[in-house]
């Protein structure tokens, strides 16, 4: 598993790389993944990986499995003076405040949630409706047509979040089941 970081004030990768993080025993490793925008840098122990937009300007920096890289991570915040934001942190995203964060998801997530409901309401009519064969959609919109078959009333609009939730719920317990897992609530 990889975890992304990201600088809040631009730095440039020519910068990263002139030699500054020496002074923390941090330095670069070239490999055959070496490119312009894709360098890396170790520090004897732990390494990340170091990615440049065209311009030059760093976008991004991963630490892969396998190591911690937090000294790395903070030599490069410690020499250039800047705050580098994990991708579980708002800021990486370019959120001010987890509140914000929390509530662009929310948006998101009641955006997919409309557009699946419109294609969902078109499979239980029979009419095409954009849910593809061997997709966790597909596999949603089985279990809506068997709740629905058993409650016709849940395809009305006022039975949305009902219906979802209720999807959600028994793919959840069917997913446990194949997997032999306990039920997580």
């Amino acid at each position: 598993m990889s975890i992304s970081f990201r600088p809040l004030t631009p730095i440039r990768m020519a910068d990263t790389f002139d030699g500054r993080l020496a002074g923390f025993e941090v330095i670069e490793h070239i490999n055959s993944e070496t490119s312009p925008t894709s360098r890396c840098l170790f520090d004897g122990d732990s390494y990340v990986w170091v990615y440049a937009d065209p311009d030059g300007i760093v976008i991004r920096i991963t630490r892969f499995a396998g190591n911690s890289a937090s000294y790395v991570i903070a030599a490069i915040a410690n020499v250039f003076d800047i705050d580098i934001a994990s991708e579980y942190e708002p800021e990486y995203w370019g959120f001010n405040s987890q509140e914000e964060w929390d509530e662009w998801l929310e948006k998101i997530r009641k955006e997919d949630d409309d557009l699946f409901y419109d294609k969902l309401l078109k499979f239980l009519a029979g009419e095409p409706c954009d849910i593809r064969p061997g997709t966790t959609g597909m596999k949603w919109a089985e279990i809506a047509k068997e709740l629905v078959g058993q409650a016709p009333g849940l395809a009305t609009p006022e039975y949305k979040e009902m219906l979802l939730a209720e999807i959600q719920r028994i793919h959840r317990e069917r997913l446990d089941q194949a997997f032999g897992r306990g039920p997580t609530r």
